[in-house]
């Protein structure tokens, strides 16, 4: 993605098969309009699937993303345009990129949890395991490439996250325990 060719100061990216709420990109960069020192600003991602651990998955991350609140979804997202001049073709997770560098620049990142976009995740269980196993991979080289940790490889805070979360439904754990 080459971003220095853009002419906006902030640049919204989403992914081809999410569907925003109204007003969704308006409340994504009001942030940057009301603070100065935002890099970038990330959206909920919520599934459009039947599995249970799928939606179990992502009601964790939606709790994860509200206490680290500098970790983007790639699914929604913007950011300023001098945060980054391109993502290279080799990152197939370019929230984890942006986020490291923003963080290098010492700028903000913000969840902004009523900005939703709903995506078709795998309904097949394997499939979602697949899926996360690649973006567990590539966590695991922008690691390498950026010599900084994402707090998605920090799993002190998943765990925080899955408390929170269980504290609230109770009656969800076995949901909740198969997808950590």
């Amino acid at each position: 993605i080459l971003i220095r060719y853009a002419k906006s100061p902030v640049l919204v990216i989403i992914d081809a098969d999410t569907i925003l709420e109204l007003n969704a990109i308006k409340n994504l960069v009001m942030p940057f309009v009301l603070y100065g020192n935002v890099g970038a600003t990330g959206g909920r991602k919520v599934p459009i699937t039947k599995s249970l651990i799928v939606r179990g998955f992502w009601d964790v991350h939606h709790k994860f993303s509200l206490i680290v609140q500098s970790k983007l979804c790639s699914s929604i997202i913007a950011l300023r345009r001098d945060v980054v001049d391109e993502i290279p073709s080799s990152i197939g997770c370019p929230d984890t990129y942006i986020s490291l560098y923003i963080r290098r620049k010492g700028l903000k990142i913000l969840y902004v949890p009523s900005v939703i976009g709903y995506a078709i995740e795998p309904g097949n269980i394997w499939n979602f395991i697949k899926q996360r196993k690649r973006i567990y991979v590539q966590h695991l080289y922008i690691t390498s490439l950026v010599n900084s940790i994402p707090p998605a490889l920090q799993p002190r805070l998943y765990i925080k996250a899955l408390i929170e979360t269980l504290m609230k439904n109770p009656r969800a754990t076995p949901i909740y325990i198969g997808c950590t």
